[in-house]
Order: structure tokens, then sequence, then C-alpha cells
């Protein structure tokens, strides 16, 4: 059988049975749907948290001030860290202006106060990848065993329960992911199963002619492939659909308050992973469809 051969047997049903091939479509649509919102929901959820660790510093706290050379040296030599994205130097003259400035018209209390009172300290920005709390604690450890830079703070606190919301987040969406996942291939099985039940006797026909499995089970898988491909296009553009309809502002009302600005759509190449993972899945429901059924 030609590869032509067979993309005619297994396209050519859709078009003999459209009802059957629009509940087919219509159940890996429902399914793609709902993993496809899970997807969505769960993408903009990360980015809030990611949003979140951009604020996390490290800030290291020097007395006596160091001089401007000493200082931009140990600035090189922080900056050159693989986890560090941005280092910033604030002396004690600048610390105070800051200070002051954030007192407002309470500022002329620190009238006749030397520019030295506060220390000068250098705060570092961390490399997403290392935003954790195993990499913060390492360079933690790893700048106080300088004499120099040993009163050091970073928020313990705040990483602790910023590593317990991303884990959390991260089983959460893995349980949610493959219950979605397995209820999606259960819905689409049974309807592919159905659909293959009504055609049962062509199945026989087959078999009495001494047709092979293969001959008799590629059609089938690939028109359940084509199946999926629909499905997940269709799954796709309803997303979109509710994306720009409502979705979109109803999810940024709700991050908004964890500090998002902006919702976005699924990235192009989870928008082709869907419509891949609906032609895959569209193919092992007809293969388990026909297992089921070879064994009536």
């Amino acid at each position: 059988m030609s590869g032509i051969d067979l993309l005619k047997r297994g396209i050519t049903p859709l078009r003999q049975h459209p009802w059957f091939t629009l509940m087919g479509v219509t159940s890996v649509a429902v399914a793609l749907t709902l993993i496809a919102l899970f997807a969505l929901i769960s993408l903009n959820m990360q980015r809030a948290v990611g949003d979140w660790s951009r604020d996390f510093q490290i800030v290291i706290y020097l007395d006596p001030p160091p001089d401007e050379t000493v200082a931009r040296q140990w600035q090189i030599a922080l900056g050159s860290m693989a986890e560090t994205e941005e280092v910033t130097y604030v002396s004690s003259a600048e610390a105070l202006q800051r200070f002051s400035a954030r007192l407002g018209n309470d500022a002329s209390l620190l009238s006749g106060i030397g520019n030295d009172i506060l220390p000068a300290s250098f705060t570092l920005k961390l490399r997403p990848e290392f935003r954790q709390r195993d990499a913060v604690k390492l360079l933690v450890d790893r700048i106080a065993q300088k004499n120099e830079w040993r009163d050091v703070h970073y928020g313990s606190g705040w990483i602790e329960r910023f590593d317990a919301v991303r884990r959390l987040m991260r089983i959460s969406g893995i349980v949610l992911g493959l219950f979605l996942f397995l209820s999606a291939f259960l819905i689409v099985a049974t309807t592919i199963r159905l659909i293959l039940l009504t055609r049962k006797s062509e199945i026989e026909l087959f078999r009495l002619l001494g047709a092979t499995p293969v001959y008799i089970g590629l059609p089938f898988l690939l028109e359940g492939g084509v199946l999926g491909i629909l499905g997940g296009t269709v799954a796709l553009s309803l997303v979109y659909l509710f994306y720009q309809v409502g979705l979109q502002q109803g999810l940024l009302s709700l991050l908004q308050l964890l500090g998002v600005e902006r919702i976005v759509f699924l990235p192009p190449l989870w928008q082709f992973s869907l419509i891949i993972g609906g032609a895959a899945l569209g193919f092992f429901a007809s293969f388990v469809a026909m297992r089921r059924l070879s064994k009536v």
C-alpha cells in the first residue's frame, strides 16, 4: 500500500461520515481547549512568580567604607560572578541622600550629621536561574568568606517563601496537567471507539479478505491523527477567541494583585505543540480503540 493510498483511505471516511468526523473533532477540541486554558493560566502565573523574584537583592554593607579605587575593584569582582546580573555601589554620602529624600519634610532632622553616618553598600541583583534558596545560600556563604564583606543581608525568609510558592505551583501544575491529559485521552479514545464500532462490519470484511492487521489499522490511525490535528486547530482558535473576548482582561484583573502588568498568549512553540499534541492524542487514542475493538 503506497503512501497516497494510505492517505486516501485515512481521509476519505472523514468526508463520507461528516457527523462522526464532527463528533471526533469536537471531542478532541474540547479536551485540548481545557489543556490549553490551563497552560495559558499556568504560563502567566509563572510570569507573576518570576516578576516577584526580580526585586530580590543581596546587600553587602561595608564598614568602614572603601576608597573609590577599591570600591571599583570590588564592584568588578562581584559583577564577574556567574550568579550576578547587576551590581550597584552606594557610597555613604549617597546612602544619606537617599535616606534624606525618604524623610521628605523631616529631612531637616539630619542636619549636622556627617556623610559617613550610614555604611556604604553593594546591591546585587541575581540572574533568574540563581534566584532560588540553595543557590542564594551558596553565593552568600562565598561572599561572606571575604572579611570586608561579612555583613551580608538577603532576606532569607522571603527566599524560603518564594521557593515554597514556586514548588507548590510546579507540583500543582504537574498533577493538574496529568489529570487533564488523562481525562482528554479517555474522552477522545471513547469517542473514536464509538466511531470505529459503527464501522466494525468494514473491519470484519477486510479481515475475511485476508488483510493484515497493519493494512486494516494504519488508515484508522491516520484518521485519528487527522482528527487530532483538526481538533487541536479548533482548540487553539477557541482559546485565542476566549483570550481576546474576556479571558485576557479577567486574568489581568486577578494577577494584578501579584504585580502582573500584562497577560501574554501562548508562545508559538506552545501553539505548535498543542496541534502536534492533538495529532498524537488522536493517533494513540485510535490505537487503543483498535486494540480494544479487536478483542470484541
